[in-house]
């Protein structure tokens, strides 16, 4: 994400502070996205999807033509073909945390009650019996 030292990977606390006062709104080439750091953007972000919509980053339109072009080139080791051709197929989805409403709105609603008492309680049994099998 940031090219940051060994101590800000240990304790990247004063690495975000930083950001918050000098860089509250940069751009991440490594990303390829904006990082935003203060609190009140972040929310300003999140709840104007018009403006800072994900579109690009889910679905087809982020898969690039290198997927494409592995995929098909028999140069390519098959290991790296089926990589890309999984790749490809994956991104006839889109996922969740990327999606933007109402989209996201509805793909949350499927997976909610996995994350209700409810649900993390029988999530949490099933794994225990798992485990002791």
């Amino acid at each position: 994400m940031l090219e940051l030292e060994d101590d800000s990977v240990r304790c990247p606390f004063p690495a975000y502070e930083h950001l918050r006062n000098e860089h509250p709104v940069v751009w991440s080439d490594r990303l390829n996205a904006w990082l935003v750091s203060r609190y009140d953007d972040i929310r300003n972000v999140l709840r104007d999807a018009e403006l800072w919509s994900n579109r690009l980053a889910s679905g087809r339109s982020s898969v690039t033509g290198l997927a494409e072009r592995v995929a098909a080139d028999l140069d390519f080791p098959p290991e790296t073909r089926r990589q890309a051709h999984r790749r490809l197929e994956l991104s006839k989805f889109p996922v969740l945390l990327l999606s933007d409403p109402p989209l996201h709105k509805r793909q949350r609603s499927l997976v909610a009650m996995a994350f209700t008492p409810g649900g993390s309680s029988l999530w949490s049994r099933n794994s225990s019996r798992s485990s002791m099998s």
